[in-house]
């Protein structure tokens, strides 16, 4: 146009999407798909919507519009992606234009029953879908299952994985319908209660990965978020989610990745491995998600980070509250958050004021992560608010007077919370990770108990630290031997000091040196006056063959075979400056050694 002004053949204005429509479009869509994996989203964002803006038909829109809702999402504006997302589905004639929730539950119960009588090996056989508007359907119903899951939206996550597993039984697998299978099977868990199918469910999703020769994150994700912790130690999911992430990040799907990577994350915790390497862990890449923009994944990440570094006795001047170098609380407060990031906001806040001894502020937020709880699917979501609901009454109910009736109260808040852990821990042998959990709760209920012997609530107490040790899970043993002190302080001082010196060493072990000091200043009295004593008493009972515990146990699960080396560790080498997370190695180092929760020899 300059050109033709310079040579004055008229300056007349020239459409160039009109002149140039195909190039324009493809411009736009790979600046958009470009910005989008650099971490610019407001750039996509506005190259998405024009690329939208002047698509001519369905086969041009898709592109763009899978571009936006992927950016919309990003940021947080869930609804308005699942609009984009829905609006194409409709024009693909693949989704229905008015529905309900009974009309969602019904074809989930169909899908249900349709799947049951299919194999496995049936589904691996199924041929490879090759319609390109089904393609486009299947990857466009993924991104909806997705962001529905985030806005807390339940019928449309399940008709969105209802009519992918349909699309994929009638036209065929593709790498877009792989995790349909194990979101289906998750939410027959949910909904009904079918932890088996869910498991088999997600053995369907596990074997097209491997058919298909694809590492789909958001299969890894589904598989070992939601279905495998319930069947299987949460150890053996660290490195699939470690592998997700890294893939995720080469491949471009760096939603998934930093998913996949929080996830990682808050297994480490549950599984008892060292706050150290975990806070470098989540540091090294923080800087990473931050910059792309990730606040659904950022809000999460940040109230771990500032939990774990409460409880490590970081730089919070409060560590009741997640303020600190990690997180701002009243940023949080703030700031619009969807359920999701609410939830894990207020898991965290409620972990660091239980383990702190604060009751009450460990309530109210259990009571705000309970309202929130339609976000939260996954196993550590579901497991911890299943276990919270009665681990902080049991608390409540122990330093509350035996006879008023808030400690009745809050007893019998604790014992249908635990009647619900139990049907999950018994029922069809599930929640392998959760059984050590349910004998301590058990033991604490006992405890309440002022007419039970003190000797048969030790046993109890014992079983579960025991348990808890075996498994590698030192901060649940460190938990148990604080709860058994916290017994024995009415019945005997020296039992008492036993367990919270044992408690003390665990909680160092695990790197919480946060709780280490509050404990060490609660319990000043007990432990100074009464720990010669208590020496004195361990001694002599091992020396004399009568006790029943020995000073390390093996780390294994709670099945009994060995998991980790022989190794001894020393206190203090889990401490070691080393990290969990390493490009150039293939898998994660072994957490060999024995879990001291006895008494500790001179060497």
């Amino acid at each position: 146009q300059q050109q033709q002004r310079r040579r004055g053949g008229g300056g007349g204005h020239v459409d160039l999407w009109e002149r140039y429509h195909a190039l324009q479009l493809s411009l736009h869509q790979s600046l958009a798909d470009v910005s989008w994996c650099i971490g610019n989203p407001a750039e996509s964002e506005a190259a998405a919507k024009e690329a939208f803006r002047h698509a001519r038909g369905s086969q041009e829109r898709i592109p763009a519009s899978y571009t936006l809702a992927q950016v919309l999402g990003s940021q947080q504006k869930h609804k308005q992606a699942i609009e984009v997302e829905v609006q194409e589905l409709r024009a693909l004639r693949v989704f229905p234009r008015n529905f309900h929730s009974i009309q969602g539950l019904t074809l989930l119960l169909q899908m249900k029953n349709r799947l049951r009588k299919i194999s496995v090996a049936d589904v691996l056989a199924l041929p490879e879908c090759k319609d390109e508007r089904i393609i486009a359907a299947m990857n466009m119903l993924l991104l909806l299952s997705k962001h529905s899951t985030y806005d807390g939206d339940d019928i449309l996550q399940l008709l969105a994985a209802v009519i992918n597993c349909k699309l994929a039984l009638k036209y065929g697998v593709h790498k877009y319908s792989i995790s349909t299978f194990s979101q289906i099977g998750v939410l027959v868990s949910v909904m009904f209660g079918d932890a088996k199918e869910a498991y088999r469910l997600g053995l369907m999703s596990s074997g097209l990965m491997d058919r298909l020769g694809i590492h789909d994150s958001m299969t890894s994700v589904v598989v070992h978020k939601y279905v495998n912790p319930w069947y299987r130690p949460l150890t053996e999911s660290l490195e699939p989610l470690l592998q997700t992430y890294y893939t995720g990040m080469k491949q471009g799907s760096v939603e998934m990745a930093f998913v996949s990577f929080n996830i990682y994350l808050i297994h480490c915790f549950m599984a008892g491995l060292s706050l150290g390497p975990l806070l470098s862990d989540a540091k090294a890449h923080f800087d990473t998600i931050e910059e792309y923009g990730m606040d659904s994944i950022l809000t999460p990440l940040r109230a771990l980070r500032q939990a774990v570094l409460n409880l490590a006795g970081g730089d919070a001047p409060n560590p009741l509250q997640l303020t600190g170098s990690a997180m701002q609380e009243q940023d949080f407060f703030s700031s619009p958050n969807n359920s999701f990031a609410k939830y894990h906001f207020y898991m965290w806040k409620m972990k660091v004021c239980y383990y702190y001894g604060d009751w009450k502020g460990a309530e109210e937020n259990r009571l705000l992560t309970w309202k929130n709880r339609k976000a939260a699917l996954a196993f550590c979501e579901v497991s911890t608010q299943m276990y919270y609901n009665a681990l902080i009454p049991l608390a409540m109910a122990s330093s509350s007077s035996g006879g008023t009736a808030a400690a009745a109260g809050h007893k019998r808040r604790a014992r249908a919370a635990i009647n619900a852990l139990r049907k999950a821990v018994t029922k069809e042998h599930k929640a392998i990770n959760l059984v050590h959990k349910l004998h301590l709760l058990d033991a604490d209920f006992l405890a309440l108990n002022k007419r039970r012997d003190p000797r048969s609530v030790q046993q109890a107490f014992d079983r579960a630290i025991t348990m808890a040790s075996r498994a590698g899970l030192r901060h649940d043993a460190a938990l148990g031997n604080l709860r058994a002190g916290e017994y024995f302080r009415t019945k005997d001082l020296n039992w008492s000091c036993h367990y919270l010196t044992r408690s003390i060493e665990l909680f160092r072990d695990w790197g919480a040196h946060g709780v280490v000091h509050h404990l060490q200043t609660k319990y000043a009295q007990v432990l100074s006056s009464h720990s010669e004593s208590t020496l004195t008493m361990m001694s002599s009972t091992t020396s004399s063959g009568t006790s029943e515990r020995r000073a390390s146990v093996k780390s294994s699960n709670h099945l009994g075979r060995k998991r980790h080396s022989t190794l001894r560790v020393k206190r203090g080498e889990f401490d070691a400056p080393y990290t969990f997370l390493d490009a150039n190695q293939e898998s994660l180092p072994e957490m060999g050694g024995e879990i001291f929760y006895g008494k500790r020899s001179e060497k």
